[in-house]
């Protein structure tokens, strides 16, 4: 079904429950460190630094210097002594820091600052902020509200979420229509198609009949399709669509925690 964004959060913050509505991101007052690979992070108050095996690892302090053996860190205005183990200043010298293990970002980051749920996918929303759409690997519709699950195109018109399903089948040609008949369907000029048939313009610029009841039109004025599927692209085939609605009303959702 097509749904609407919901909000990103720095870490932990709120996204709407109601499929189809879009809210803004909230930041969370506890934020954490997001590390430059985006995929760890540390607590609060303390900085990312490479570990050996090229992860990010903790240095449990503000500002700190990361060591060149990538095992140890120093305070801020400091320096590594790797001999002597040692973090040096003008003041004194203090034993070295072990960098603690980071941990994984289970979220979908959409920059270094906003983030969605795992399983989420950032779209924009009409503030040009990021939300939250609770489908993974989603389509962020054209409007910026609505968004559709993989494999479906939106049709914001139509308030939907479409995709072709296997259940293509020959376009019928198209019928002159009669110049007589009474109780008919009045295609106008003149023309008539019986009651189970539907008026569509023909390539000479008159009417035909197609041999479905409220039948689509194809583009080439040669063929139609049954209600229910569209024209494909050379006119010849009738596609069906899978439309998932989006009935939702048009409020805020109702919030709730990220986990």
């Amino acid at each position: 079904m097509e749904t609407e964004v919901g909000g990103p959060t720095r870490r932990e913050g709120q996204v709407g429950e109601l499929p189809g509505r879009c809210s803004p991101g909230i930041a969370d007052p506890d934020a954490v460190v997001l590390c430059p690979d985006a995929q760890s992070q540390c607590p609060d108050g303390s900085t990312c630094c490479k570990l050996p095996s090229g992860k990010y690892g903790c240095c449990p302090m503000p500002s700190a210097i990361c060591c060149s053996d990538h095992l140890h860190c120093c305070p801020q205005d400091t320096v590594c002594d790797l001999i002597q183990s040692k973090c040096l200043s003008k003041e004194n010298a203090t034993d070295l820091l072990i960098k603690l293990p980071a941990h994984t970002v289970h979220e979908v980051k959409c920059d270094m600052e906003v983030s969605c749920p795992d399983d989420y996918t950032c779209c924009r929303l009409p503030s040009g902020a990021w939300g939250c759409c609770p489908f993974a690997q989603a389509v962020c519709c054209e409007d910026r509200q609505h968004c559709c699950p993989a494999g479906y195109t939106c049709n914001v018109k139509a308030r939907s979420c479409e995709k072709e399903v296997d259940s293509a089948r020959p376009a019928a040609h198209l019928d002159r229509g009669r110049h007589v008949g009474v109780g008919n369907v009045d295609c106008g000029q003149g023309h008539f198609c019986h009651d189970n048939q539907t008026c569509c313009r023909d390539s000479r610029g008159g009417w035909a009949c197609c041999p479905y009841r409220q039948g689509t039109c194809c583009a080439d004025r040669r063929h139609c399709c049954p209600s229910g599927f569209r024209c494909g692209t050379k006119g010849t085939k009738c596609v069906l669509r899978e439309a998932l609605r989006w009935d939702a009303p048009q409020r805020d959702p109702a919030p709730r925690q990220l986990l």
